[in-house]
């Protein structure tokens, strides 16, 4: 990922944005609007989208003095059948960070705001009380962007909560109208780095040093989020029977990339997060130095897939062996479960149901559908198990996939 490494460095920090990019330029003539499977479990969902401001911390992706912002949402089980429907995205310009670095009109991904979910907005939430993940965003991504998880694990009767992490996302929208734009590569990708493998001297940004990286930054922001909901204190735009049926005291993470990564990183300094997914992610040197204590997931693909994507070497080792050497020390039950045959971006939403993504050379052809099957089961299994009393492992304890090997460890 340094900057030393070129235009292969830069594909693969930004891989998941150029498949957005992709399905873009095929968009209008081939991808589905009912793009997303339909959840298996019991429970209708429902959604609703509220904002926590950390008024300790501030906002290092812009300039003046402004408070850490986050727009947050949340989906949880609802009993009602009938009501608006959540679009896949609210904001048509969700995407304008990958869209500038390609110098295309911010109106190219507007049609994704018309795609439909299985939520119903601001519908009333079910009765009972229900375990909390927490799901953090990769590197030039949006809120939405593992929809396909989120609403398996909803219909399972889980509340999972998103956000969108300003100067990483693509494009974050706070509810006064201001925009942060993605911070930049020659930005991001040093203070990833540096929560990696430091260096000296430490990246800087705006004059202030960072020698521990960016990791801890980023995994405030789901703690703040915890921290109001625990306190009672609730944030604006949250209904109160939303957070009163909350179950604070199981609370899960999970994360992609980038994701991944902030996921690492709060498992490591957070003890109430009792579990932790992690989705082809290079673990942040915290989380490599101290370990972990909780019931974890990694959910990856074999070093030679990385290869074929023409990743550097640097960053095969950083992938496979981080994750890998991060699950042998784990001092809780584990699971390592390894897909070969895919890409990296084949573990998102954005390849489900537009197989010319593959003849783009961004996803793996005639694999959309089990990929999207192996990461909403194995991730709700997953949970359920570690959360919610679930006595077996699911997919976990007998995958039903030729491709797909699970090791585990007690």
């Amino acid at each position: 990922m340094r900057h030393h490494t070129g235009h292969r460095a830069r594909r693969i920090f930004t891989m998941l944005g150029l498949v957005i990019l992709v399905t873009a330029l095929v968009a209008i003539f081939c991808f589905r609007l009912d793009f997303l499977p339909r959840p298996t479990g019991p429970h209708h969902i429902g959604t609703t989208v509220f904002t926590v401001v950390d008024e300790n911390r501030p906002e290092i992706f812009t300039s003046g003095d402004h408070p850490r912002t986050l727009t947050v949402q949340v989906w949880y089980p609802t009993t009602a059948i009938q009501g608006p429907t959540e679009p896949y995205v609210r904001d048509a310009k969700a995407f304008a960070g990958v869209l500038d670095a390609v110098r295309l009109p911010h109106a190219t991904l507007g049609y994704l705001s018309l795609a439909q979910t299985h939520a119903l907005t601001d519908a009333p939430i079910a009765e009972g009380s229900f375990p909390v993940v927490f799901v953090l965003t990769g590197n030039l991504g949006y809120r939405q962007s593992n929809t396909v998880q989120v609403e398996e694990l909803v219909s399972r009767g889980f509340a999972v909560i998103g956000i969108d992490q300003p100067g990483t996302v693509s494009s974050a929208l706070l509810e006064d109208g201001r925009r942060i734009p993605y911070g930049g590569s020659t930005v991001v990708r040093p203070l990833v780095d540096q929560s990696i493998d430091p260096v000296s001297p430490a990246p800087t940004l705006d004059g202030v040093s960072y020698p521990d990286g960016i990791a801890d930054y980023l995994a405030q922001d789901p703690r703040v989020v915890l921290d109001r909901l625990a306190s009672g204190d609730l944030p604006g735009g949250l209904p109160t029977e939303i957070a009163e049926r909350l179950d604070l005291k199981q609370v899960g993470a999970f994360g992609l990339s980038l994701g991944g990564l902030t996921t690492s990183q709060w498992c490591a300094t957070d003890q109430r997060v009792k579990a932790c997914a992690m989705l082809d992610a290079p673990m942040s040197r915290t989380a490599s130095q101290r370990g972990l204590d909780v019931p974890a997931l990694w959910i990856t693909r074999p070093a030679e897939d990385m290869r074929a994507e023409n990743w550097p070497e640097h960053e095969v080792t950083r992938y496979a062996e981080g994750q890998h050497a991060l699950y042998e020390a784990n001092r809780a039950p584990a699971w390592y479960l390894t897909a070969a045959g895919r890409k990296h971006a084949d573990l998102s939403d954005a390849p489900y149901g537009n197989q010319l993504l593959a003849l783009a050379g961004m996803t793996s052809a005639g694999k959309d559908e089990e990929t999207h099957d192996v990461i909403r089961f194995a991730t709700t299994d997953f949970f359920e198990h570690t959360l919610a009393g679930r006595t077996d492992t699911g997919v976990l304890e007998d995958a039903p996939w030729e491709d797909v090997e699970v090791t585990a460890r007690p």
